[in-house]
């Protein structure tokens, strides 16, 4: 049976996660009045959607109007995302997409981060392990 879940992140800010999931290659709708539909008809409030692909997620139980699976992000009590969605859609199950966004949301911030104080990145990449390499020089 299937069933609405939600998977705790640890991203704060709306924008970042937007960017990052545009990044991925994703369709992102922002809002303040989007919901994404699970089990049975029920809905969820979110902030940011992301309509799904078809193919193998779609369904006449728990899809949009256009037949296909969503996800969105919904803010918590205390300020991070949390992804909300109906556990059919495998990617509420995948523990590689849910490290792609964290590490996109990196990737955008330290950038961000590094124009901020002045520094041009010329080199950034990400080893076989996740972690984040960076050569950045003085403008």
């Amino acid at each position: 049976m299937s069933q609405c879940i939600k998977i705790k992140m640890r991203i704060k800010d709306k924008e970042t996660l937007a960017e990052a999931l545009k990044e991925l290659g994703l369709k992102v709708e922002i809002g303040e009045n989007l919901s994404v539909k699970t089990y049975a008809g029920g809905k969820t409030a979110v902030e940011i959607k992301v309509k799904g692909t078809g193919g193998a997620w779609q369904s006449n139980i728990c899809s949009d109007s256009d037949g296909y699976y969503s996800i969105g992000f919904a803010k918590t009590a205390d300020g991070t995302y949390e992804m909300v969605g109906d556990d059919y859609w495998p990617m509420m199950k995948n523990e590689k997409f849910k490290n792609q966004i964290s590490q996109k949301c990196s990737e955008i911030l330290v950038k961000q981060e590094c124009e901020s104080n002045g520094y041009m990145i010329s080199d950034m990449n990400v080893d076989e392990h996740g972690n984040m390499h960076i050569q950045a020089t003085e403008y």
